[in-house]
């Protein structure tokens, strides 16, 4: 019996020792997907990082685009305004612009 009893002793060792074998392969796996999720992570961030300052820069761009042509609405209004007013102030009757050019060429 005690030759049995070493067999089955060998038998659980073995098994035993190919369990860690291969639960040592698998966490050796597990580290290298990890490590290869990071750094695609890590790819990923710095794309998003470059792309986020490019809209950031053109979204300021923009902004000061807007801006100037804000400027540009209101002085054109203002000018608008003084215009009308300049007209109304008028007591001759407006000339044909047409002939004002014609008698300035």
């Amino acid at each position: 019996m005690a030759a049995t009893e070493e067999k089955e002793a060998s038998a659980s060792d073995l098994r035993r020792h190919r369990r860690k074998l291969s639960n040592r392969e698998s966490a050796r796996r597990t580290r290298l997907r990890r490590k290869k999720q990071i750094e695609e992570l890590q790819s990923q961030k710095s794309q998003l990082t470059t792309t986020n300052q490019k809209l950031t820069e053109e979204l300021i761009n923009l902004s000061q685009c807007i801006n100037k042509i804000f400027q540009e609405n209101a002085q054109l209004k203002e000018e608008i305004s003084f215009l009308r007013g300049f007209i109304s102030n008028q007591k001759t009757p407006l000339v044909d612009l047409e002939e004002v050019s014609f008698s300035i060429a």
